[in-house]
């Protein structure tokens, strides 16, 4: 399925097929790689999902009677335009945010999709429904199947299987009932059922998307997250008191004040920070209060040997640590040599550039299927080093993971072409240790190269030879055409004396 996008901010066209695994997003500053990525990362959210499935655009003419639902493509296209809508009206705002109304960037947006109804929906499978929880505490063991959603590959009817009322209180405590209202019960599992039409659309998405897990982002600024996480989620927290008294106040007025209305929604869409970055402070607070030693100090040990490779490159690791027994856990450096740990704020800057890679490596990030965005990876570090973190990138996205890079580096660049020309060379195994590169699935089908120049994002064209990021090569041959010249002047020079 490929995204189709006009006028965001300084795009004025891109189209972004969005099957692959490995994206790099290159071009000149101030072109909209940071906003196109950050819509990226929306529409593979499940927060996204879930709230479109909330909402009066996942609605469709699907009914809860029906066994066999046979998918056509009018129903499809149907479903991605309510989810563009969606996303142009209640997603981008929120999370660039910035109001609905009166900004450049929103000034004449155009989203839409395009799919392949043979490649896109007849060939996956697909397995969904409706649970419900039966405790307060959500989690997986404690919720139930309302009805599920089986569609095999291949084909194009999905069967649904609505479970009675009778069998999901089979599958109950034996003492459920004596806390729970029975007819109350049986009442919320028939509004669940009525909502099918809302979860076969979400399904749908999912489906065309082939999303596991939600995309996690690390911004370009990311050096100073880890010193100030706290303020910022201080922050959030006193911003979010402010527009609930706001609020408030708006409910108890007896008499209408637009005023004050628009005052209210316009502080509500202003931020100190975007909300991936939001939700990256929150997990890093939701690490420091974690209770679970073990897990602080092993992790889920899924990437155990990249982040091996990382702590090489950083010259230790990230250790969590307690001032005291009754304070929250924090982030220290350890160093490699002498195991002492240093406070963040002491560590380098490449250091505290790439803590939070490793803490999304060791904590955040599950054993397949996730999709990582990482704004500009190159940034505080040397040339070698960003040969070794790319390689390392590119490790975890071997491991059944998607990953987006957006880069200004020709360095970068220049790896990313070595490693399609090495795709697709016989011996690709035997030259990758011989090389010092890793052996990755990349080839030429999985990767998606774009290139902003300021109005259009173009994707670049790969052949046998790999591609040429031209704008970097201008620039590069500008300054070689310049060192040349002036060395031809200095020999002038000197041979005149």
């Amino acid at each position: 399925m490929k995204l189709v996008i006009k006028n965001l901010g300084p795009i004025k066209e891109s189209v972004i097929d969005l099957s692959k695994r490995y994206y790099f997003f290159v071009g000149y500053n101030n072109t909209g790689k940071t906003y196109l990525s950050k819509l990226i990362f929306d529409i593979f959210s499940r927060e996204t999902l879930n709230d479109f499935t909330k909402s009066p655009y996942a609605k469709n003419d699907i009914s809860a009677s029906e066994e066999t639902i046979t998918l056509k493509k009018e129903l499809i296209e149907s479903i991605l335009n309510n989810f563009a809508q969606f996303l142009k009206e209640n997603v981008i705002p929120k999370s660039l945010k910035i109001s609905n109304e009166g900004s450049f960037i929103l000034d004449n947006l155009n989203i839409s999709f395009e799919f392949d109804f043979e490649n896109d929906v007849v060939k996956p499978s697909l397995k969904s429904g409706a649970t419900i929880s039966l405790e307060e505490n959500d989690t997986e063991t404690n919720r139930v199947d309302i009805y599920t959603l089986i569609k095999d590959a291949n084909s194009l009817d999905i069967k649904c299987e609505n479970f009675t009322n009778e069998d999901i209180s089979k599958r109950l405590p034996t003492d459920f009932f004596e806390n729970v209202a029975k007819k109350s019960f049986e009442q919320k599992l028939n509004a669940v059922r009525k909502d099918i039409s809302k979860t076969l659309s979400e399904s749908l998405l999912s489906l065309l998307l082939q999303n596991k897990e939600k995309p996690f982002f690390l911004p370009a600024n990311r050096i100073f997250i880890l010193e100030n996480s706290d303020e910022l989620v201080e922050q959030d927290n006193k911003r979010n008191e402010e527009l609930a008294k706001g609020l408030l106040e708006l409910l108890e007025s007896k008499e209408e004040n637009k005023e004050k209305l628009g005052s209210f929604l316009a502080r509500k869409m202003e931020g100190k920070h975007t909300s991936q970055i939001s939700y990256l402070v929150n997990e890093i607070a939701k690490l420091r209060k974690n209770k679970e030693d073990e897990y602080l100090s092993k992790g889920t040990e899924f990437f155990d040997d990249i982040i091996s490779d990382l702590a090489e490159l950083m010259g230790g690791e990230i250790v969590m640590s307690k001032a005291s027994s009754i304070s929250n856990w924090g982030e220290k450096f350890q160093l490699k040599n002498n195991q002492k740990t240093l406070n963040m704020y002491l560590a380098s800057s490449s250091v505290n550039q790439l803590g939070t890679l490793f803490l999304y490596l060791k904590y955040w990030a599950k054993s397949e299927g996730n999709f990582l965005m990482i704004d500009e990876p190159e940034e505080n570090l040397h040339p070698s080093s960003q040969i070794k973190l790319l390689n390392i990138l590119l490790a975890f996205a071997s491991k059944g993971n998607r990953i987006l890079i957006t880069t200004h580096s020709p360095l970068v660049a220049e790896i990313i072409n070595n490693y399609l020309i090495l795709s697709q060379l016989e011996n690709k195994s035997e030259l990758s240790e011989q090389l010092n590169m890793i052996d990755t699935d990349l080839s030429l089908d999985s990767v998606g190269i774009y290139y902003f120049n300021g109005e259009i994002v173009t994707e670049h064209k790969t052949d046998k030879y790999g591609t040429i990021f031209t704008s970097f090569k201008k620039a590069q041959d500008s300054i070689y055409e310049t060192g040349d010249f002036l060395s031809e002047l200095m020999f002038k020079q000197l041979n005149k004396s």
